[in-house]
């Protein structure tokens, strides 16, 4: 019992150590599903990750991106320059270095997705 303890904290500790020492910066593909099942749309976002600060563009119109990143949580949100009064926010956690998994909300949509670092 006390070795099945100790391997969980080493493990926990080292899943921790990662997250917290994941850089985010570059292109991620992402994999969207509305929350009906009914549309799935594969958009890529980039990012610069500087120090915890996301910047970076959506998209193939290329619409300005910003965001944060702490530990293993991430969050990044755009207003579409068609319709400014949506924000678009993705909130996820990093599964690991090269995949984040979380919901997407806007005023007009919601779902789930998975990025994929390329």
């Amino acid at each position: 019992m006390r070795m099945m303890l100790y391997t969980f904290v080493v493990c926990s500790l080292a899943a921790f150590s990662v997250a917290a020492q994941t850089n985010v910066s570059g292109t991620w593909q992402i994999e969207y599903h509305d929350k009906n099942g009914k549309e799935v749309d594969t958009p890529v976002v980039s990012f610069v990750d500087n120090g915890g600060k996301l910047e970076g563009v959506f998209g193939n119109k290329h619409w300005k991106v910003e965001g944060s990143v702490s530990g293993s949580q991430i969050q990044f949100a755009f207003h579409p320059p068609t319709r400014p009064d949506i924000t678009v926010r993705y909130r996820g956690t990093l599964e690991s270095a090269n995949q984040i998994r979380g919901t997407m909300e806007s005023e007009v949509q919601s779902g789930t997705f998975v990025a994929v670092r390329k």
